[in-house]
């Protein structure tokens, strides 16, 4: 695993220049699928981040703000963070994925950035060249520890596109009721699931997204053990279709597709 350069590799000129390159309510849309209601510089909708009926989050477009005061929520900060918080990534990575949606290149002064990327490349692939070589799986050093996110016991049953569930919300102490529409398991090289996403269509159009995690506590107590996974920012999430590169590598390796979100790789994976 590798975190990535801190703010000392960009200039506070390339940042302002990314977020005056956003619009934070056009941003907050295209990556979250929130449709907001209003007019000028102000505008609502049901937060993104939790599971409402009345609009709660609100959007400054001239301060370049936005804040959720829904109860228990809190939500708030600039275009680049809600990059960071909606995508589970660190103060670095965020800003890459930002000016990439600006269109913006980062330039020489932030080549820490691309190293990093760089970096991060280089480590897999040559974890998985080492892995064909020696006909195993590949160790992948991106990985979340196993004390972060410990692989589901194996009488776990996972959850089922259409059927209602509750996702608790252990550090908020909030319930999520959650009928989803499409279920996304993410598993280790070993093929455990580690992680499911769920996503779920929202009655007034869109879409919202739930991290979860299996809490064997909580369902000792005879509550939902499906619990919203709050993943630290410098823990990475694993790849999704992870469980793929044993097989892939011991039928030569010779070819990778790479898509990006997990309903491409989905029908990517039934196609192939």
């Amino acid at each position: 695993m590798t975190s990535g350069p801190d703010r000392k590799h960009v200039t506070r000129a390339r940042i302002a220049e990314i977020k005056a390159a956003l619009s934070l309510r056009k941003t907050i849309e295209r990556l979250s699928g929130t449709r907001f209601q209003g007019s000028g510089a102000r505008f609502k909708a049901c937060c993104p981040f939790h599971s409402e009926r009345t609009p709660s989050f609100f959007v400054d477009e001239v301060a370049g703000h936005y804040k959720c005061f829904g109860s228990g929520c809190g939500a708030h900060g600039d275009v680049i963070q809600f990059v960071a918080d909606w995508k589970s990534l660190g103060f670095a990575e965020a800003v890459a994925e930002a000016a990439e949606l600006a269109g913006i290149p980062l330039a020489k002064q932030d080549a820490g950035w691309s190293n990093a990327r760089d970096e991060l490349g280089a480590r897999v692939w040559t974890g998985l060249i080492d892995a064909r070589r020696k006909q195993v799986a590949p160790k992948v050093t991106f990985l979340p520890s196993s004390e972060r996110l410990p692989p589901f016991p194996d009488e776990v049953v996972l959850p089922i596109p259409g059927d209602p569930m509750q996702v608790r919300d252990l550090e908020g102490e909030r319930t999520f009721r959650i009928k989803p529409a499409l279920v996304h398991v993410y598993r280790n090289v070993q093929g455990r699931p580690c992680c499911v996403v769920l996503r779920a269509d929202k009655p007034s159009g869109g879409k919202y997204f739930l991290q979860t995690v299996w809490n064997a506590e909580a369902a000792r107590e005879g509550r939902s053990g499906w619990a919203l996974a709050r993943i630290p920012k410098d823990v990475r999430k694993p790849i999704y279709g992870l469980e793929a590169i044993p097989d892939w590598s011991r039928n030569g390796g010779k070819k990778i597709l790479i898509v990006e979100g997990e309903k491409a790789g989905d029908a990517a994976m039934q196609l192939l």
